[in-house]
């Protein structure tokens, strides 16, 4: 019975019409046949660096049009990543430079250029760019081996000659240079340099590191300064009073856990501000007892209440 059935099964098999699929009229395309500069448009359409990698890995002809137009292809995949961020999400922004980054597949030219000229404004216009210091330290490092590249890269981020800028705060004595932030950046860039050079970037960096003690130390030792710079700020730019980068980063270093400390600081503000328009109405009355004449002062510095409500920005 099993004999007679795989029999029939097979005689139907045989007997029933055979389906014939029709030729595709359409040309195949094969890889080796497009030219590089294709493949580099069309590797410029991939979502992340990393998919970059598995393609230069994978495929030959991949890895020769990365390797012949990656100064293409690279900008093409991280602009897209840059526009697509919404608010302050920049987490993968971050995160695909540190990829870049540890990953020697990628020119250190096409790296030092997506950081520097795409992430770091990305992040300047968040009032995030010092976040991105620690890559600046870890990209030079792998460019230890051509020591001129090194140091060229360090020093233009330590003189602020890249898109760096380090505060806007009004020009003070202690913190006219550098935010204390680049501190490991200057380190790294003493290590590179030698003599008189050498010198010049490790007396900065003591300055910078007293600074920073200075900043640190009890709210009532350093609270006339801070009054002083937050002044000269809102002075600097009357109707126009926000929190600015330099600001912040200075609330934070004298209050690191206390969200109250801006709103005790625009309270003393206030009252500095109201002590000294009282002065101004007794100098004005006693003018005019002297001329016979009545004249109302003028204010000339906005008081701070208006950003009295305004708490600093969470520390990252």
């Amino acid at each position: 019975m099993t004999l007679r059935r795989q029999n029939r099964s097979r005689r139907s098999r045989q007997d029933s019409p055979r389906l014939s699929h029709p030729k595709s009229n359409r040309p195949k395309i094969r890889l080796p046949s497009l030219p590089l500069e294709i493949v580099a448009i069309i590797l410029g359409y991939l979502p992340d660096f990393r998919a970059l990698f598995r393609a230069v890995q994978t495929c030959k002809l991949s890895y020769n049009a990365y390797q012949a137009h990656g100064h293409q292809v690279v900008p093409a995949i991280f602009g897209r990543e840059c526009a697509a961020v919404k608010g302050h999400n920049v987490g993968r922004i971050f995160w695909e430079l540190d990829f870049a980054i540890r990953h020697s597949f990628m020119a250190r030219s096409h790296v030092q250029a997506a950081l520097l000229e795409q992430g770091w404004p990305l992040f300047q216009c968040l009032q995030l760019e010092e976040l991105l210091i620690p890559l600046v330290r870890a990209l030079a490092q792998t460019l230890k081996d051509d020591r001129q590249a090194a140091t060229a890269f360090l020093r233009a981020v330590w003189d602020g000659k890249q898109l760096f800028e380090p505060s806007d705060l009004p020009k003070l004595q202690e913190l006219q240079l550098r935010p204390p932030t680049l501190i490991s950046v200057g380190t790294l860039l003493a290590e590179l340099t030698v003599d008189q050079d050498q010198t010049r970037i490790l007396s900065d960096i003591e300055q910078l590191r007293r600074c920073e003690e200075d900043i640190r130390l009890p709210t009532n030792t350093v609270e006339h300064a801070l009054i002083a710079t937050v002044h000269k700020f809102i002075a600097s730019k009357p109707g126009c009073i926000r929190p600015s980068n330099g600001i912040d980063l200075l609330v934070h270093f004298v209050f690191p856990e206390d969200e109250t400390g801006l709103a005790n600081l625009a309270a003393q503000l206030e009252v500095q501000e109201r002590e000294r328009d009282a002065t101004a109405v007794i100098k004005a009355e006693t003018g005019s007892m002297s001329c016979n004449c009545v004249s109302s002062p003028e204010r000339t510095t906005p008081t701070f209440a208006a950003a009295s409500s305004v708490a600093p920005t969470a520390s990252i």
